[in-house]
């Protein structure tokens, strides 16, 4: 860490980079919380927070790289199926219902029971 002091004015921190690099790597780990992370290192969570929001690791940075390590998964809609999703697309396992379509124009690609969800009278 590197201070700089200036007279009248607040002092400039710089930390060293395998301090950066090292806080990056534990809030990637998403293990620790910023607060853990500086009681580890010995300084301010403060100093985590800018240190993260500087290298532009923001919480919706960091699932985006973890989403973009994530092979991407395809489930094709069964065909003349319902097409209503069970689970959450950006995660593995999510799956279409598949039922037999209700044969109503109007109700578009869903069975009986989620028609009834979808179309409330």
């Amino acid at each position: 860490m590197i201070v700089i002091r200036r007279p009248g004015l607040p002092p400039i921190v710089r930390h060293d980079d395998a301090i950066v690099a090292e806080i990056a790597r534990l809030y990637r780990e998403g293990t620790m919380m910023q607060k853990e992370i500086a009681l580890r290192l010995g300084i301010s969570r403060t100093a985590v927070s800018n240190i993260l929001l500087r290298a532009g690791l923001t919480k919706a940075a960091v699932r985006r790289e973890r989403a973009a390590r994530r092979p991407p998964e395809t489930v094709a809609p069964v065909r003349g199926g319902c097409r209503w999703v069970y689970g959450d697309p950006r995660w593995p396992g999510w799956h279409y219902c598949g039922k037999p379509l209700v044969r109503d124009r109007n109700r578009g690609s869903w069975c009986e029971e989620h028609a009834r969800k979808v179309w409330k009278p």
